[in-house]
C-alpha cells in the first residue's frame, strides 16, 4: 500500500516465493537497506551498560559512529541478533521516578 515501484515489487516477490518459491535459507537473506542504529538507539543510549561495554570501545570514536549511523549495530562482527523478542512478554521496563514534591 505504501512505497515506491521498488516497495511493491519486493512484496509481490516475498508473496511469490511465500506460495510458490524455495524459501532461501537464512544465510542468504539480505537486507534491502541498511540497518539505522537509531532502533537501537532509542533505548540503548545513555545506558552505562551500552556506554561502557568494553566491545563498544574496540576504537577510540566507536560510540561517535554508531550515534552518527556510519558504524552499523548489526555489523562489523558486533552484533548478529537484534533481541529475543519472543521473550520480551515477560520483560518488565524501567519507569523513571515520579517526581516527588
Amino acid at each position: 500500500m505504501f512505497g515506491d515501484y521498488k516497495a511493491k515489487w519486493r512484496g509481490v516477490h516475498h508473496v511469490w516465493v511465500q506460495y510458490f518459491g524455495k524459501i532461501p535459507k537464512p544465510e542468504d537473506i539480505k537486507l534491502y537497506t541498511p540497518f539505522n542504529n537509531r532502533e537501537c538507539l532509542h533505548c540503548h543510549a545513555g545506558a552505562r551498560s551500552y556506554e561502557e561495554a568494553a566491545p563498544h570501545h574496540k576504537t577510540p570514536n566507536m560510540l561517535a559512529l554508531a550515534a552518527s549511523n556510519q558504524l552499523s549495530c548489526m555489523s562489523s562482527d558486533c552484533h548478529d541478533i537484534v533481541h529475543e523478542v519472543g521473550d520480551w512478554g515477560d520483560a518488565t521496563f524501567w519507569k523513571p521516578a515520579a517526581d516527588k514534591q
